[in-house]
């Protein structure tokens, strides 16, 4: 049982000195194929607004939580990395867990973290229940489109209004999750600590999956770069600096699962974070070598780009010249 007001960091085990576990790659492989499934399940009521309960969902987030728990790095390496474009169902699922693991960095209880999980899984619910191409991030709206879609968070709390189980935090997280912390978002062009803490978190979390997910005339932008971009937001007030410090402190500046290139010309993944800090994180080459940045003489040089998945950089100058805006269309860069 989680318990409220003991901070869910407390419970975090420590396999930092410890290998990724192939069983455990397993098992968050055959969760997200139930998430997909309970997901689906729910989806097929939106359109009748027929939405009652959402105890199907309750064992989804509880189980990426008590995964989180078990192995944080191993389990957002596996969640948070993306390698190739994923569909809506998954995109809550990944949302939902990244929104938890920043809600337990910054000390909440159990029964918190959860509804920050529940609302992660229901943030775009109500896109089921408009014109199907609003679910394909990869398709170029236009601008009465966008007006359109900017509709989705108050038809999402619509689905989910008289679900029984639904607190008021995670209605007003669903609803708030576009709002941006300099007042630039929407619906409603909320500012700073007007905005709920959840939906916050979570408004930095759809900031990065919508950066490292294919768009309709951009390739998906590798996690590092995609962080950067994040960054120089943030500098200018557009995130909540406290949740982008947990976000880093949860991720590293080379994102768990992510591969990188050494000073000694080797590649690696890395899998762990430093003990302290986010800029050294540990990794393994490809010869199976474990390597604590920390402790080394080695440097990152540069991200990898995933051939397969077609990820491309996103150097510093072009950061600043940037015109990508998280409440804008994806495919501005």
């Amino acid at each position: 049982q989680w318990t409220k007001s003991k901070p869910v960091n407390d419970l975090l085990i420590d396999r930092f000195e410890e290998p990724l576990s192939p069983a455990r790659a397993r098992r968050l492989g055959s969760a997200m194929e139930h998430a997909k499934k309970r997901m689906e399940g729910l989806k097929e009521l939106v359109p009748s607004r027929g939405i009652r309960s959402v105890s199907q969902l309750v064992d989804v987030s509880d189980g990426y939580a008590r995964s989180i728990v078990d192995d944080h790095d191993q389990t957002i390496g596996v969640v948070g990395y993306i390698e190739r474009d994923f569909d809506a169902e998954e995109r809550s699922v990944r949302m939902s867990t990244l929104g938890m693991a920043i809600a337990i960095e910054l000390g909440v209880d159990g029964p918190q973290m959860l509804d920050i999980g529940m609302a992660g899984l229901l943030h775009d619910i109500g896109l089921y229940a408009m014109d199907p191409k609003f679910l394909d991030r990869r398709q170029e709206f236009s601008d009465t489109d966008w007006w359109e879609y900017r509709k989705h968070p108050n038809i999402s709390v619509s689905c989910i209004g008289d679900a029984i189980d639904v607190s008021e935090s995670v209605q007003l997280a669903v609803q708030q999750v576009h709002e941006q912390f300099d007042g630039s978002g929407y619906p409603r062009g909320l500012k700073g600590q007007r905005i709920h803490l959840h939906a916050r978190i979570l408004n930095v979390v759809d900031a990065y999956l919508r950066l490292t997910s294919s768009a309709s005339r951009r390739e998906a932008i590798v996690p590092h770069d995609a962080l950067g971009l994040i960054l120089h937001l943030a500098s200018r007030g557009m995130f909540d600096p406290q949740v982008i410090r947990a976000f880093l402190n949860i991720e590293t500046m080379f994102p768990l699962g992510s591969r990188v290139e050494l000073s000694s010309g080797d590649e690696a993944q890395v899998i762990r974070r430093p003990r302290s800090g986010f800029a050294a994180p540990v990794v393994i080459n490809d010869e199976g070598d474990r390597i604590e940045m920390e402790t080394t003489n080695l440097e990152i040089v540069r991200p990898i780009c995933d051939q397969d998945s077609g990820q491309i950089r996103m150097l510093p100058d072009q950061m600043q010249n940037s015109n990508w805006h998280p409440a804008g269309p994806d495919s501005v860069v």
